[in-house]
């Protein structure tokens, strides 16, 4: 299945070579494109199915990035956004992901990386470069985040639960943990959406970062 994605920028060029770029790989199709975020919810109302990934800028006029995110992430639930922006900052970068985003990239990223990103986000939901991991490990710990409070939570997880995500936050794809754990790939990804609803995250980033403040995996 061709991973549909859909462009949404203010700068027309850029959206022109973001196309090229997406269209000359072989498993991505780009479904539309936007240049500001009441486009893209317009957009996407009218299409047949939602794209599986938002590029999103966050600069854009009329509605910005931001503000769209809130929106999307309550009527599109399973469509993932990455952000692409000219922004490099670790603010920006910290402010995206725990708004919803499911990656960072900045606008100066190479075709490979975001053939990676696409393929990463559509495979396991999420993708972290070293910069993203570096600024979100950061932020947890300025905000003294990394004290286990796991066995503090009101929340129980079952062994097969535990073993998904950790097997999520290392990166195995669901077909990876289905065969790991002898069970179907329907079965890894209600697992996987059974976890978001338990801890009240948003989505797979969300998990990752809850695993890692609660030390289920190594910083």
């Amino acid at each position: 299945m061709a991973i549909r994605v859909f462009i949404a920028d203010d700068h027309r060029l850029f959206r022109i070579g973001m196309r090229a770029i997406l269209e000359s790989m072989r498993n991505v199709t780009v479904t539309g494109e936007a240049s500001n975020g009441e486009e893209l919810l317009y957009q996407l109302s009218i299409l047949g199915e939602p794209p599986h990934i938002v590029l999103l800028d966050l600069n854009m006029p009329k509605m910005g990035g931001m503000e769209a995110m809130v929106t999307m992430r309550k009527k599109y639930p399973l469509t993932k956004i990455v952000v692409l922006s000219m922004h490099d900052g670790d603010n920006y970068i910290a402010q995206s992901i725990e708004g919803g985003a499911c990656g960072y990239l900045h606008k100066n990223a190479e075709p490979e990386e975001i053939e990676a990103a696409m393929e990463s986000v559509y495979e396991k939901g999420y993708y972290f470069n070293d910069k993203t991991n570096k600024v979100m490990l950061q932020r947890m710990v300025s905000k003294k985040k990394l004290q286990p409070v796991f066995d503090n939570l009101n929340i129980s997880f079952t062994d097969s639960e535990l073993m998904v995500l950790r097997y999520v936050c290392r990166e195995f794809t669901s077909t990876e943990i289905a065969a790991k754990m002898y069970i179907s790939k329907r079965t890894v990804e209600g697992i996987r959406t059974e976890l978001i609803r338990k801890m009240g995250v948003k989505n797979v980033v969300g998990l990752v970062l809850f695993a890692a403040k609660n030390q289920l995996i190594d910083l």
